[in-house]
C-alpha cells in the first residue's frame, strides 16, 4: 500500500466516522461491545474514567502474559473488523517482521475509533451511581471539536457478555467484564439520564442517583457539578446537590431538560 492508497483509507475511515456522528443525531448508534480485556489491552490506563477492578488485575498479571495476551486480543479485534493491520514502515520489510504485532500496527476501524476518541479524550464526562453503592453504572463521553465541543455523545453501558467463546476470559474476574458503546445524540443522553434517575432501587430505597459532570481543567478531567435525584414513585423526583436547586420536584420532562444542560459546554 502505497502512502496515497493509505491516505485515502485514513480519510474514508474519517468520512465513515463523521457519517456515523450525524446518524447518531436522529437515531443510536450501536458502535461495539468490549471487554475489559480489549479495554486495557487497547491502553485502558490512558483512558478516562477507567474502572479500577480491572485496572489493578491488568497490572497484577505476570508481565509475560501482559505481553503475549494482547496479540490474542488484537487478532480478535481484527477478526471482529474493529482494528485494521497496517502494511510495515519499512519499504520490503516482511508483515510483523517476525515480531508480534502490537498496537501502533494498526488503525482503529471508525467504530472503535470513536469509543477510543471518547475514552481517551472526551469534551467532558458525564458519570452515574446510586449513592454509596459500590457497582458498575453507566457513563457519558463528549465528541467535539473547537467549533462544537459536543457533536455527539458516547455512552457506556455494562452489559453482559455477548454471545461466542471467549477463552482467554475464562476465570478472568473483572477484567471480563463487558461494556456496550452506543453513539448518541446530546437529547438522546439526557433522556436516558432522566430516566435512570427516576428508577427506584428495592434493595436500597433510600439511596440518591448521583449524576456528576466533569469537565477539563489545566489538562485534568475534574467534577463541576453533582445532582442527587431521589424518586419515591418513579414519576417524579426531587433534586439536591451542587448546582441545583434543592428540594424543587421535577417530572420525566423536567429531568431531561437539566440533564441536557449537562451537555451544553457553555453553562455551568
Amino acid at each position: 500500500m502505497t502512502a496515497f492508497t493509505e491516505d485515502a483509507a485514513a480519510a474514508a475511515r474519517s468520512a465513515e466516522a463523521r457519517e456515523l456522528i450525524d446518524q447518531a443525531q436522529w437515531q443510536d448508534v450501536l458502535l461495539d461491545v468490549l471487554s475489559a480485556w480489549d479495554l486495557c489491552a487497547l491502553g485502558g490506563a490512558r483512558q478516562v474514567l477507567f474502572d479500577e477492578a480491572p485496572a489493578k488485575a491488568w497490572a497484577g498479571m505476570r508481565r509475560v502474559a501482559r505481553k503475549k495476551l494482547p496479540v490474542v486480543i488484537f487478532d480478535g479485534l481484527e477478526e471482529r473488523g474493529l482494528l485494521i493491520r497496517q502494511p510495515p514502515t519499512v519499504p520490503l520489510a516482511a508483515p510483523g517482521g517476525g515480531q508480534q504485532p502490537v498496537l501502533a500496527d494498526y488503525a482503529f476501524a471508525p467504530r472503535l475509533g470513536l469509543v477510543m476518541a471518547a475514552r481517551s479524550r472526551p469534551t467532558l464526562a458525564v458519570t452515574c451511581e446510586l449513592e454509596k453503592v459500590p457497582s458498575r453504572y453507566p457513563r457519558f463521553f463528549g465528541l467535539g471539536d473547537e467549533r462544537d465541543a459536543v457533536r455527539a455523545v458516547v455512552r457506556e453501558a455494562p452489559t453482559r457478555a455477548p454471545e461466542g467463546n471467549f477463552p482467554h476470559l475464562q476465570k478472568s474476574g473483572p477484567l471480563a467484564w463487558f461494556y456496550r458503546y452506543d453513539l448518541v445524540s446530546r437529547a438522546s443522553a439526557a433522556d436516558y439520564l432522566a430516566r435512570w434517575a427516576l428508577l427506584q432501587s428495592e434493595r436500597h430505597p433510600k439511596a440518591s442517583r448521583l449524576v456528576t459532570l466533569l469537565r477539563h481543567d489545566q489538562g485534568q478531567l475534574l467534577a463541576v457539578q453533582t445532582l442527587a435525584v431521589r424518586s419515591n414513585d418513579g414519576q417524579t423526583a426531587r433534586l439536591g446537590g451542587s448546582g441545583s436547586a434543592h428540594g424543587q420536584e421535577y417530572d420525566h420532562a423536567g429531568l431531561t431538560q437539566i440533564m441536557s444542560g449537562l451537555f451544553s459546554p457553555g453553562r455551568p
